[in-house]
């Protein structure tokens, strides 16, 4: 690896809300450009539940298509990564007259580029329009009637001050927004934030990070700031593992009543277990905006919890297998006139298992089994669902 992608790296903040909660420097590995790779696909499958409320379960075959692309770019002072997918379902069953197909969309662009061996710019940016809980960025925790619309962006400016010291400045902003009548729930989100980093040893890199941000809320919710203070490390344990860890608190400062505060994780791990099996996960524990609003009333407190963990295991030269868990935790309370809504907790797991066996010529044959199960203090919001799907897909 070159000199000024050394620098890059060591000036790099390891995770970024937002961007990924998987993400750990994404492609920090890479040394050389690869090229463009695109993938289409289609599958179809069963679905046991089609209806995101649980006072009307319907069943329904469905298919679907969809199509991929990522490339990285590695330059001499820069590496670029972007990726992109675009699907859509159809279910043959009807939903209380919703539509019957459904598009999901993800697409992201990141970049670094070291301006110095002392100065460098990084930015990350994500959008996204689908149907389903967004698991990865963790921007909505529960199912939606209708198509919804995502984005962030994460902008930072390094400086290294010593050869163990440096400062990362920088600025957030992210958002969603609704479609149908859950506009209620539309948010927006900015932030300023500054990280200092200290380099204990060639494997370890101490940080202290502050954010002060603002909570833009549609609908009767009360606007907030939030201001966030984290002690973090950073260490690679072994060329095959990876973590990153940040405890601290944040104060919440809603309009027209008294602050909240709540602890404050981030936990990010990647490992290659062998050259065949790579697991990774996440951890992260504060406040959030986002599905605080409903029909009857909403929230000025959310203490989110949000757990992931997904491995991938290459069997031989023609079958890998896939797997990941992933749970979410809502945890509701202060609700303002003239809901008064009581206090609830809402809880989200989701299971997936899925395998590629490759019937050459760049066809791979495809197949995955998804269990949801949604928890609540309220049982209309309680519901299962199982996703059975198999396809074919081509790489070129």
């Amino acid at each position: 690896m070159n000199k000024n992608i050394i620098c890059l790296l060591a000036l790099i903040p390891a995770t970024s809300f937002g961007q990924g909660l998987f993400d750990i420097a994404p492609n920090d590995e890479a040394t050389e450009s690869k090229r463009t790779q695109y993938t289409v696909g289609i599958r179809a499958g069963w679905d046991s539940n089609i209806s995101p409320e649980s006072n009307d379960e319907t069943d329904s075959a469905t298919i679907g298509a969809y199509i991929t692309a990522k490339t990285v770019r590695v330059g001499e002072r820069s590496i670029a990564e972007f990726y992109g997918r675009a699907g859509v379902n159809y279910n043959f069953e009807d939903d209380n007259g919703q539509d019957n197909e459904h598009y999901n969309i993800n697409a992201g662009f990141n970049y670094s580029y070291v301006v110095s061996e002392r100065l460098r710019f990084s930015s990350r940016n994500n959008v996204g329009y689908q149907l389903e809980p967004d698991y990865a960025n963790g921007f909505a925790s529960t199912r939606s009637l209708d198509e919804y619309f995502t984005w962030s962006t994460d902008n930072s400016v390094g400086y290294k001050l010593s050869p163990k010291t440096a400062i990362v400045l920088g600025f957030r902003l992210n958002g969603v927004e609704f479609d149908s009548d859950n506009e209620r729930n539309d948010r927006s989100n900015w932030s300023v934030y500054a990280q200092g980093r200290y380099t204990l040893n060639e494997t370890s890199i101490a940080t202290l990070d502050y954010s002060f941000g603002g909570q833009n809320n549609e609908g009767e919710l009360n606007g907030s700031e939030t201001h966030t203070v984290a002690l973090g490390l950073e260490r690679r344990f072994s060329t095959r593992t990876v973590a990153v860890v940040k405890v601290g608190a944040q104060f919440l400062d809603v309009d027209g009543r008294d602050s909240g505060v709540s602890p404050y994780l981030e936990l990010a791990v990647r490992h290659q277990a062998s050259d065949r099996t790579s697991v990774r996960g996440f951890a992260k524990y504060g406040f959030s905006n986002f599905d605080t609003s409903f029909a009857n009333g909403s929230y000025d407190e959310n203490e989110n919890l949000q757990l992931g963990i997904s491995a991938r295991h290459q069997v031989n030269s023609r079958l890998n297998l896939s797997g990941g868990i992933s749970y979410i935790l809502n945890q509701y309370s202060e609700s303002p006139a003239p809901g008064n809504l009581p206090d609830e907790d809402v809880s989200l797991l989701n299971l997936n298992l899925g395998f590629g066996y490759s019937i050459g010529h760049n066809l791979t044959l495809t197949g995955s089994v998804n269990h949801t199960l949604a928890s609540s203090d309220i049982d209309s919001r309680d519901y299962n669902r199982t996703r059975l799907l198999t396809g074919i897909e081509y790489a070129f």
